[in-house]
């Protein structure tokens, strides 16, 4: 039975989940195993808001080489560009879940012609009416990541929980591909986070998902049936709370 606290969700993942092999440019046939999770639990009537990243696309506005006289982008026009690489991962994950014949909507946060601008109340609306809404363009300003975005959506929406998608099981104390004895923690609170200095989002998102007593669950999105389990209240990854 799906849990009545999980009935929105917000989901966040990493622009990386759509690259090919290296890493690079996005995979057709990663993005329709993306789409086809998300179609699980949409099936199951959960109310689904998305952000995704754009690192594998453009990551100019974030690197910073080390070498003396190095040419880079600044910080704005880069994290301009990585706005826009936002939207082409968000307009791809919105085609092929189309043509898994999902209710699907995708509201941008920049004005782009033919791509509906987002509102909150309209958002609101559009969940309720059984879409599945992708939110692409970032928070639409530069300096701020889509880790930041994610939780300003799911606070707009009301959403009930903060899906983090990556690629380990959850939280731990260390990297857990470079140290064997890396422990999880299936369970933390926010100022725990912090004050262990853990690397879950960038310190603005994490504040703000604090502040407004958001609840995030990092998971491994790779593992299969873990989102429908998260979403059939299943202990699965981590989760924080205040």
């Amino acid at each position: 039975m799906q849990s009545k606290s999980n009935k929105r969700i917000l989901l966040k993942l990493s622009g990386e989940f759509f690259g090919s092999k290296d890493g690079s440019g996005v995979s057709a046939d990663t993005v329709f195993t993306v789409a086809s999770d998300i179609k699980r639990i949409y099936k199951k009537g959960v109310q689904i808001g998305i952000v995704i990243g754009a690192g594998n696309l453009f990551r100019g506005g974030i690197e910073r080489q080390q070498e003396k006289n190095s040419k880079v982008f600044t910080q704005i026009n880069g994290d301009k560009a990585g706005m826009f690489g936002t939207l082409i991962n968000s307009i791809l994950l919105y085609d092929m879940l189309k043509q898994l014949k999902v209710k699907v909507k995708l509201l941008s946060t920049v004005f782009v012609d033919s791509i509906e601008f987002f509102n909150p109340n309209n958002a609101i609306e559009y969940l309720e009416s059984g879409y599945v809404l992708i939110f692409g363009g970032g928070t639409s300003n530069p300096f701020f990541t889509t880790d930041t975005a994610a939780v300003l959506k799911a606070i707009e929406i009301n959403a009930d929980l903060l899906l983090k998608a990556t690629k380990v099981d959850g939280i731990y104390d260390k990297d857990p591909v470079k140290y064997n004895d890396a422990k999880m923690f299936k369970k933390i609170t926010y100022k725990e986070a912090i004050n262990k200095g853990l690397k879950i989002m960038d310190l603005t998102a994490f504040s703000m998902a604090m502040e407004n007593n958001l609840k995030i669950v990092v998971f491994n999105f790779f593992k299969k049936s873990n989102l429908t389990d998260i979403i059939s209240g299943k202990k699965i990854g981590t989760s924080i709370e205040g």
